[in-house]
Parts: structure tokens; C-alpha cells; sequence
């Protein structure tokens, strides 16, 4: 056990081969303004944090680095305190660890835990409790495949439709979340982490850890150090980023791309995700990232339609998602939902099982990005099995050999529902 340092993140040492055209991006925030209720954007950060029993704690407490034996515990408090956690297999909790250090910005590592398990656990200045006790719950072994995810994306608008997705995601019974980018619109700016995503989905965040891929907003403010250094990601590649990484969950992979990088053969990513995919042995397997390779989705830009689907993605990484056969590839960007039958080739398959797939001959591709931020256009396409304009999240559930997933709308419900099982053939 011990007391992680506030990582800082360096700008300089980003590569340069992924800053954003602006002018572009000053094109598309010009379009959303158009359609948007200034109203429902907050123009500061929200005073406290929903779990706090102090007005100091900030933000937090939330979840990062999940494992079978491990997780780390981070908050934010307004003055300096010391940092410390409770934590036990009860309410009762009974084991403590504690920072020597005063600060603001606090992360601790709980090690030596159970896997599959839950644990009760609240934030501390010095012996003052900041946060009510709420639980985590560690991964499951390697063995084991029975759990649920969710997915969300484009999220960080601060609208009312932002928040009503943000109840779901605190009422999901998800063990982990996946996020597809786009995390605060619109340049990605420090001060709104905590109205646009801390404070909003709170209770989700302090038990579930949330996986985070990087969008096209993002990356803005200080070429995206905002987000690398508000969140603790893997970083299990040779270059030590936290920009694209994998995990495992029970008997699932999952993969975080960013696709404001090159993943063109021969790049530093495209090399490392060949090596990562073809390791794995895992039976299933989920990638998730911010553009689209597959999308039926669009934008007007000075009334020139402009089509959301990012052709050097498809051309780069669907070739691999078939290769090493990927179950599920989920993206954002398009703010919509779609989901496409199984493509294989830049072709939809399987189309007469759809929606119930056996051993489906292809990935199939989920574009969610209905989390908060203004509908874009959405047009029909043969690739798709079903497309809603519809602000919404997904979960996945998963068992041995069978996964349901399931679009919902708030205050609509279910708007789609797919399974995929896999079959062994004689």
C-alpha cells in the first residue's frame, strides 16, 4: 500500500503528430453553439462533491485502476489535507492508509485485496471523515465470465439531457464503464472536469471504475493534459502512454485505442495493438476508441454535408478486428446511436441471424455517442441493423458464451437489444 504522487503531465512530450486542426474543430463547436441553450451550460465548477460530508472534499471520491488484488482511491479536496482512506470487507471497515503528505489532490492504493469482492471504504482528512462510505468491488478472476459493462460517449455538455444519461449511468448495475471520447466539450478545459463529469456521474465513479478513451474535444486545452491528468489510466506499451492501453475482465479483453494517433502500419500504436491482440486468450474481445470507422452519421458545415466516418480507421484497424477476432468495436464522435450487422470486408454478414448471432463471421460495430452533447444528423445506411437518433448508453452482459446488449434511453427504455453467442462447431 501506498500513496500515489499526482501525476503531472508534461505537454512537451506529447507527439505532435496528433494535435487537432482547430480551425476544423472551431467549425463543428460553431454548429453545436447554433443548436444549444446556453442555460444548460454551468459556468463553474459545482461547489462539493454529492458524497462528501465535508464542503472540503471537491470532487470524489472515484475508482481508477481496478484489478483482482488492487485499486486506487482518488479525490480532491479544496484546502490542503491529509490524505487517507478506510476501508474493510464490512461497514465497520477497520483498515486504514494514510498519506504523509498535505495536498489537494489525493490517490492511494489499496493492495493485498480479495478478488471478486467488495469492499466498503470512505476519504479522510488525517481522522476527519470527508466522504460517506460507499463500496467498490475488485475484478473478477481470470476464470470467470458473468458480468456487465456500460458504455457511454460524448457526454461533457453539461445539458439536461447530459444529466438524465448520467442517471442511468448511476443506476447501472455495470461492474466497469467504457468511455468513447469526448469527454468535456468543448475544448476540453480543466475547470469543467468536475460539473461535466465528476459531479454528474458521481456515485457511478466511486464504485465502478470508468476506462476512458480520448476524443477530438479533448485534446484542445494543452493538446489533451487535462485528461491525462485527471485520470489514471494503464499504460501497458512500450511508449508508457496512458492513451492507449488494454485490460482484462474475466474472461474478456478490452482495448482502448486513440485515434487522433497514427494507426497506420508501421506506427507506434498499430504495432503495439497487433502484438496486444495476437497475446491475448481470451475468447472474448472489445475495442473502444473515439472515430468511427463505420457511421451513418453526419454534420453540415457551411451547408456542405460532411460524413462522420473515419475511412483511415477503417482502412487501418478493421482489417486487425477481424483478424484476431473481435466480438464488439465501440466508438464515438457520430452523436447518435448504430449499431451495424457483422462486418467482414467493408460488408455487412449474417444479416439473417441479426438479432441473435451465433459465431457471427465478423465484428460488429456500436457507434455511441447519444451521452449529453447536441444530436447530430443521422442517415441511413445497409451496414446498420439499427440507428436511433437518441441520447442513450449501452450495456453489455456477459456470460461464458453468450453477451446481450442493450441501447437504453432515458425515459424511453430499451431501444435496441443484440446477443452474440459464441458456439463451439464440431
Amino acid at each position: 500500500m501506498f500513496c500515489a504522487p499526482r501525476k503531472k503531465f508534461n505537454v512537451s512530450r506529447l507527439d505532435q503528430r496528433w494535435r487537432i486542426q482547430r480551425t476544423i474543430l472551431f467549425l463543428f463547436v460553431i454548429i453545436l453553439l447554433a443548436g444549444c441553450d446556453s442555460n444548460t451550460l454551468p459556468s463553474s465548477p459545482l461547489p462539493s462533491s454529492p458524497l462528501g460530508l465535508s464542503s472540503d472534499l471537491k470532487r470524489g471520491p472515484y475508482v481508477q485502476l481496478g484489478g483482482t488484488e488492487s485499486i486506487l482511491v482518488v479525490w480532491e479536496t479544496i484546502s490542503n489535507t491529509q490524505g487517507a482512506v478506510e476501508f474493510g470487507l464490512t461497514d465497520s471497515l477497520g483498515t486504514r492508509i494514510a498519506s504523509s503528505e498535505l495536498g489537494t489532490r489525493h490517490s492511494l492504493s489499496l493492495t493485498g485485496l480479495q478478488s471478486s469482492t467488495y469492499y466498503y471504504y470512505r476519504v479522510l482528512d488525517g481522522g476527519r471523515p470527508l466522504s460517506q462510505i460507499t463500496r467498490f468491488h475488485t475484478n473478477q478472476q481470470s476464470n470467470l465470465t458473468n458480468f456487465s459493462f456500460l458504455v457511454v460517449g460524448d457526454s461533457g455538455f453539461g445539458s439536461v439531457e447530459m444529466f438524465k444519461v448520467a442517471d442511468l449511468i448511476n443506476a447501472s448495475a455495470a461492474s466497469f464503464g467504457l468511455h468513447t471520447g469526448d469527454v468535456i466539450y468543448f475544448y476540453g478545459e480543466e475547470h469543467l472536469y468536475d460539473s461535466y463529469f465528476f459531479y454528474p456521474y458521481a456515485r457511478f465513479l466511486a464504485t465502478n471504475v470508468m476506462y476512458m478513451s480520448i476524443g477530438n474535444h479533448d485534446l484542445v486545452t494543452d493538446s489533451g493534459a487535462p485528461f491525462l491528468n485527471n485520470f489514471y489510466l494503464p499504460a501497458n506499451n512500450l511508449d508508457g502512454t496512458e492513451l492507449y492501453y488494454s485490460f482484462d475482465y474475466g474472461q474478456a479483453h478490452f482495448v482502448a485505442l486513440a485515434t487522433n494517433l497514427s494507426t497506420a502500419p508501421g506506427s507506434a500504436q498499430r504495432t503495439w495493438l497487433e502484438r496486444d491482440m495476437a497475446t491475448t486468450t481470451k475468447p472474448w474481445k472489445f475495442v473502444f476508441f473515439h472515430n468511427p470507422p463505420y457511421t451513418a452519421g453526419f454534420i453540415i458545415i457551411d451547408g456542405t454535408r460532411v460524413d462522420l466516418a473515419d475511412l483511415s480507421v477503417r482502412r487501418n484497424l478493421a482489417p486487425l478486428f477481424e483478424l484476431f477476432g473481435v466480438d464488439i468495436v465501440f466508438s464515438g464522435h457520430s452523436h447518435s446511436y448504430e449499431r451495424t450487422f457483422p462486418i467482414l470486408q467493408n460488408h455487412p454478414v449474417d444479416e439473417e441471424q441479426d438479432p441473435y448471432y451465433v459465431n457471427p463471421s465478423g465484428p460488429i460495430y456500436v457507434t455511441t455517442g447519444g451521452g449529453g452533447a447536441p444530436l447530430l444528423g443521422l442517415d441511413s445506411s445497409s451496414l446498420n441493423a439499427r440507428a436511433v437518433s437518441a441520447y442513450h448508453i449501452v450495456e453489455v452482459s456477459l456470460s461464458d458464451d453468450e453477451l446481450i446488449g442493450r441501447a437504453i434511453e432515458p425515459g424511453v427504455g430499451v431501444i435496441d437489444e443484440f446477443r452474440v453467442v459464441h458456439q463451439e462447431t464440431r
